[in-house]
């Protein structure tokens, strides 16, 4: 059986401070923790809010409400002055509770989150941690909430004896792991760990999944570095002679096939990223990218043929059946301007020659200096057949008639 991971949040991190919007009830921090282990796919992980702290985060949001409107009924009395039609504002705890209570049962549904039940009181074991002072009993004779949160999370561990628990909050003063770490030994033998903040969370995930954020930081990096520098990258890809006219095009046995003047990216995949001294990085990557050719022009479906200038009209394609060729359903209204390489005009003035242009794949070895932020060589570069195969593709029509291979 998986081990499961436990994390338990304090009031704390939950706290929100700003009442300009008093109908929020926990910190951002609870869906930004729900979006990380979702992200990453980290199944085995629950996240458990302790009943004590739903409550209390609700009281606090009560005493909100109920000074905010204090001080706007102080407001509308110095304005009753001017106006006495205004009235103030009147509140009942009562509905500002169920309100909230509504509102905290909706979102723990929505987010899947567990909550752990007030524990059991022992009263005579309560006076004992008071009295010593065990913690999160502190000096100052505080401490009873806290008391609460912690007994639940030992209750949890009894009955779930297969978890590791992570408690987050910022008060790690009256929760200090060393302490709480020993008392949690008592009854279970797996690991406790104590995260003040989401970044501290997420990090020790990490290290727990080995979900290698740090890498896939940088690979999004280097991500962005190829797409902003790609027109420098492919101008250096087609510099290389690797043949793209013979491997990526079809048709390239007919005369005044166009020149390939650009790549359009289409997709990256990182297949290896290896780190060297002095931040240099080994990069293997697959590219997906479409071959732009010279005398192209789509927006107006308008070809530079090689005899003499012409245009092939939408009211021509229009009269063109939809077939199915060599395994592929073809839409000619739509495919015909959109993927058409090129055209030549034959001696009959009823034949059109042309090749289809499909994306194409290119594998990239190149060095990244992260001191530069720049990619500073490309050292191996290999075409792969286009992703949508046709044997001898050119292809001639009648207009009006069925297609025929050439």
């Amino acid at each position: 059986m998986a081990t499961r991971y436990a994390i338990v949040l304090d009031t704390n991190p939950l706290y929100i401070q700003d009442r300009d919007n008093l109908g929020h009830l926990f910190h951002k921090w609870l869906w930004d923790l729900k979006k990380f282990v979702e992200e990453n796919r980290i199944s085995n992980v629950e996240i458990c809010l302790p009943q004590i702290v739903i409550e209390e985060r609700i009281a606090q949001r009560i005493t909100d409400t109920l000074e905010t409107s204090e001080s706007t009924n102080l407001k509308v009395k110095s304005l009753s002055s001017i106006d006495p039609s205004m009235k103030e504002f009147v509140w009942e705890s009562k509905k500002i509770k169920e309100f909230f209570q509504a509102k905290a049962s909706k979102i723990l549904s929505e987010l899947k989150i567990k909550t752990l039940p007030l524990p059991k009181l022992d009263s005579s074991n309560i006076i004992t941690r008071a009295i010593d002072k065990i913690p999160p009993f502190s000096r100052e004779d505080c401490g009873f909430k806290d008391s609460l949160i912690w007994l639940s999370l030992l209750e949890d561990a009894k009955k779930n004896t297969n978890s590791n628990y992570i408690f987050l909050t910022k008060n790690t003063r009256d929760f200090p792991e060393e302490i709480l770490l020993k008392e949690f030994r008592t009854i279970s033998k797996n690991n406790f760990k104590i995260c003040e903040n989401l970044e501290d969370l997420k990090e020790y995930l990490d290290s727990e999944f080995k979900l290698n954020l740090k890498l896939d930081e940088k690979i999004k990096h280097l991500g962005k570095i190829l797409e902003n520098h790609w027109g420098e990258i492919s101008s250096k890809i087609l510099k290389k002679n690797i043949g793209l006219s013979e491997n990526m095009f079809y048709g390239s046995s007919l005369q005044n096939t166009k020149k390939v003047i650009g790549l359009t990216l289409r997709k990256i995949e990182f297949e290896n990223v290896i780190p060297s001294i002095g931040g240099i990085f080994n990069l293997e990557i697959r590219l997906i990218v479409k071959p732009e050719t010279q005398g192209l022009v789509l927006n107006n479906i308008n070809f530079n043929l090689a005899s003499s200038e012409s245009s092939l009209t939408q009211p021509l394609l229009s009269n063109i059946t939809p077939v199915s060729y060599e395994g592929c359903d073809l839409n000619l209204k739509d495919d015909f301007p959109q993927y058409l390489d090129f055209l030549k005009k034959e001696k009959s003035e009823n034949t059109v020659l042309f090749s289809f242009q499909p994306d194409c794949e290119i594998k990239l070895k190149l060095i990244y200096n992260e001191q530069t932020d720049k990619v500073i060589s490309i050292n191996e570069i290999s075409v792969k057949e286009p992703l949508r195969k046709r044997e001898n593709s050119i292809l001639s029509f009648m207009p009006g008639n069925s297609w025929e291979k050439i």
